[in-house]
């Protein structure tokens, strides 16, 4: 079982028999999902999501318990055994299992890893879509910056990536982080991108702001009043939406 002690969680390479144990993990999550099998809805699925992958059709709160319950039966001790299952299962040809994948490093709390940033940043680079890639930003890589900020200087740098993932994980990184915001980081990486046409940066924007906008709503009205004419229309409507 994991360890409960005080000390930062080793990251260490998983013996013979851990290795077995992790892919134990993620073929019983796989056969479990299978099992749920739904054709019909698989196609809708499939279509919401413009056929970025193949579907089972098995329902969200269906796939959650799967995992869950699946990373209950066996819990490992250091972020290398972990991964084996992750991995696997971010690999699998059927989008439920990459859900699944993101629940199980939600049930082991992958995030207090430092680490494990790397396998988040793998995940979100090969992930490429909004389902993927705006959990691991906002359940992984948010919750591993609170736990490591040390870490922030490395994730705010994506700003500046080639990949328009890794950006809007750099903007939405912080969502649910309240209080310890990073306003300086958070201004500077919204004016860094402001002048993109992409949709899903201009809504990344947004949604940060109109999120931010819970804890500052006058910040952020401040800030959309001073920066009118660099923020895209739907940046601005999206950031007071709540306001």
């Amino acid at each position: 079982m994991a360890s409960s002690g005080s000390t930062e969680p080793k990251h260490t390479e998983p013996s013979d028999n851990e290795i077995g144990q992790a892919l134990w993990v993620a073929g019983t999550v796989s056969v479990r999902l299978k099992a749920l099998r739904n054709p019909e809805r698989a196609a809708e699925m499939a279509a919401y999501m413009k056929h970025q992958q193949e579907f089972l059709g098995v329902p969200m709160p269906q796939v959650r318990q799967v995992a869950l319950r699946t990373g209950g039966e066996w819990r490992p001790d250091h972020l290398g055994a972990a991964r084996v299952a992750v991995e696997r299962l971010w690999q699998g040809v059927f989008r439920e299992e990459r859900y699944a994948a993101q629940h199980l490093s939600d049930r082991w709390r992958l995030w207090r890893w430092a680490e494990s940033l790397a396998l988040f940043e793998w995940m979100i680079a090969t992930g490429r879509w909004w389902d993927l890639v705006d959990a691991v930003a906002t359940r992984g890589v948010g919750k591993l910056l609170l736990t490591h900020p040390g870490r922030k200087g490395q994730v705010f740098a994506w700003i500046e990536h080639e990949d328009p993932w890794l950006r809007r994980t750099a903007l939405l990184c912080q969502l649910h982080h309240k209080d310890r915001t990073d306003t300086e980081a958070l201004e500077h990486m919204i004016l860094k991108t402001a002048h993109e046409s992409d949709f899903f940066i201009r809504k990344a924007i947004g949604w940060a702001l109109r999120q931010y906008g819970r804890t500052a709503p006058d910040y952020v009205r401040d800030f959309v009043a001073r920066h009118e004419a660099v923020l895209s229309p739907l940046s601005r409507r999206e950031a007071l939406k709540n306001l």
